[in-house]
């Protein structure tokens, strides 16, 4: 069975966020784009999800797609992560990071340096 969330609908997501949202780096806040954005997030979420159901045919929540983009706006303790959670870490990291999403500046305040040095050169 092929996993929902691949790496290229991943990337999908995060570009599209790049699109609708801005990239990161113009976001005001740390987790949030603009002041009362979380309405702008559902219709994204929405847009994305319809997108990715009528490309593969699969169900993607609002929920979901959101959770995504929580996993690279909130600071995450690599260490504290159970390895489940820390290969889909990496994952997304990955997406938003070739989506253009984060750059690897964003890293340098989110990760500790060994998973900084094993996510790049998962990239490269």
């Amino acid at each position: 069975m092929k996993k929902k969330w691949n790496l290229f609908r991943r990337e999908y997501l995060f570009k599209r966020a790049v699109d609708i949202l801005g990239p990161y780096s113009t976001w005001r806040g740390a987790s949030n784009p603009t002041p009362g954005c979380g309405e702008k997030k559902r219709i994204f979420a929405n847009i994305v999800a319809s997108e990715l159901h009528e490309h593969t045919g699969k169900s993607f929540k609002e929920g979901g797609i959101i959770n995504k983009l929580k996993w690279i706006t909130s600071k995450q303790t690599n260490s504290s992560l159970d390895p489940h959670h820390k290969k889909e870490q990496k994952e997304n990291l990955i997406a938003a990071l070739r989506a253009g999403f984060i750059t690897e500046r964003h890293l340098l305040y989110e990760m500790d340096d060994l998973f900084i040095s094993e996510l790049l050169k998962s990239i490269k």
